[in-house]
């Protein structure tokens, strides 16, 4: 089923550059096709390659960036700098590691997608048919990187071809829209050339509906805030409605918690970032970001910096029905000393029956895009097209309900359906890194974060400014004057 990983082995000397800086350091692009993809097995080993990457998204974009920067979580305060801390806080400044480390991660991504696609026509072995989806899945991952990057630091340069740092050094940050007609551009080519199945050697590979997905999640963020293009709205509805209306595009798990076992991966998720235990450097690390340093059933210590979930986001659960409490959260564990220590940790992600090499060792998938976030998007999108709650809105936010164990749920007024959408957003998806981004898009953020800040006593308060990250440092420095720093920063 991960048999991508073992092409991944092979590779992982090659492709050098993923932590390296975008614009400072060497050219992340330096295979040469001419010396290297001189079969079919090494253009293909490039591209299942550039899947790779992707391992070091959660933690970073999903926890760090988005969960950490939510009231589903609280860092507390550290005697010693901590991003984490920081970030949950709203004292991050452009010196953060964790913020040129995404800068880096994105631009390494579209550095290896490019590289892909400056090379791939030009191989004699390979036929045009197998070449098209290559190129589909690049520009589709092409896509993604810049979508995270958008996200997160707003304004960013557009990156579409092999370049050289003296290249880098002349292309400034285009405005959103740009970037999301890039995205755009790139998604409809996806869509258009990707199959909507793989054979069972190839799973874990995007498809067809997770672009079309992917590409509705970019149209309600630009028909949003802070852009309002209402002609997009309508486009992520077509594409909802067909994702919605085809059984083999959705695949459903009957109970919540199947989709978070290991044995359950590339089953009930539309794409995932893939994972593998036993091999050095293929393990997942972000389960460990959620528990404690000590378990009985999960003995490695460590100081990890943790993700503990708010008081607020146990308290959005009915505990008593809502079937999606205890899949998700655990309040008492027991420590490796054989203490019960009662604490809330994230335990989605938990399993015990099989032996890690260590805590970076789990075998979990990530999930990106799943059937659930596209019902909630569907009726998102709905909501916002026809300013009231639609029969079909309700019924398409009431699949996750219903699966979690709830009653229908029938809204008096539009307003209550906005706050179950929102809650039911937080409840489906925590530790997801997709309750954040659905705060931004819709306006809420603002409100929900200082309405949060003043319940909890926290001396904090912020604007709009704060909803996106200030430019790294190093690369500001970089080449004085050719970006503008975010405002606020």
């Amino acid at each position: 089923m991960k048999n991508i990983y073992i092409i991944i082995l092979v590779i992982s000397t090659i492709f050098t550059s993923c932590s390296d800086d975008f614009l400072l350091t060497q050219n992340p692009n330096k295979i040469d096709s001419e010396n290297y993809y001189q079969t079919e097995s090494q253009i293909n080993a490039a591209v299942n390659g550039t899947y790779g990457v992707l391992r070091q998204y959660p933690e970073l974009y999903f926890f760090y960036l988005s969960e950490g920067r939510s009231n589903n979580y609280y860092s507390g305060t550290s005697n010693a700098q901590r991003d984490l801390v920081d970030i949950s806080n709203y004292n991050e400044t452009s010196e953060l590691t964790s913020l040129e480390e995404a800068w880096e991660l994105g631009y390494s991504l579209i550095a290896k997608t490019n590289k892909v696609l400056s090379v791939i026509d030009d191989v004699s072995f390979k036929s045009e048919g197998t070449k098209t989806i290559d190129k589909a899945q690049m520009r589709f991952l092409r896509a993604f990187g810049h979508f995270e990057l958008l996200r997160v630091f707003g304004n960013i340069p557009i990156i579409e071809n092999v370049i050289s740092p003296v290249q880098a050094g002349k292309i400034g940050r285009s405005d959103r829209i740009k970037v999301l007609e890039f995205i755009e551009s790139d998604l409809k080519y996806a869509i258009d050339n990707l199959p909507e199945s793989y054979t069972s050697t190839e799973l874990g590979k995007v498809t067809k509906q997770a672009a079309m997905a992917y590409l509705a999640k970019v149209y309600l963020t630009w028909g949003q805030y802070p852009i309002y293009n209402a002609n997009k709205i309508d486009n992520a509805i077509s594409l909802l409605t067909e994702i919605t209306g085809k059984a083999s595009y959705m695949t459903w798990a009957t109970k919540f918690e199947d989709i978070f076992k290991s044995a359950s991966d590339n089953k009930y998720c539309m794409f995932e970032i893939q994972f593998f235990s036993g091999s050095s450097g293929l393990g997942a690390t972000f389960p460990s970001e959620l528990l404690p340093s000590q378990m009985k059933e999960f003995p490695y210590t460590g100081g990890v910096p943790r993700l503990s979930p708010s008081e607020d986001i146990l308290k959005q659960f009915d505990k008593k029905i809502d079937l999606r409490f205890d899949a998700t959260f655990d309040t008492i564990y027991t420590n490796s000393y054989y203490v019960k220590i009662k604490e809330n940790i994230t335990a989605k992600w938990f399993e015990t029956g099989f032996k890690l090499l260590n805590r970076n060792d789990w075998p979990q998938n990530f999930p990106l895009i799943r059937p659930a976030e596209v019902n909630l998007m569907y009726a998102e999108a709905l909501l916002v097209k026809n300013d009231l709650p639609t029969t079909e809105a309700i019924n398409s936010l009431n699949k996750t309900r219903l699966r979690a164990g709830l009653e229908y749920y029938t809204p008096a007024t539009k307003e209550e359906f906005e706050q179950e959408l929102q809650n039911e957003y937080r409840r489906e998806f925590v530790a997801e890194g997709v309750y954040w981004h659905y705060l931004v898009r819709s306006g809420k953020a603002v409100d929900v974060m200082n309405s949060w800040f003043t319940n909890t006593s926290q001396n904090i308060t912020i604007d709009e400014k704060r909803l996106i990250y200030p430019v790294p440092y190093l690369q500001m420095s970089i080449y004085p004057g050719l970006y503008t720093q975010n405002p606020g920063y």
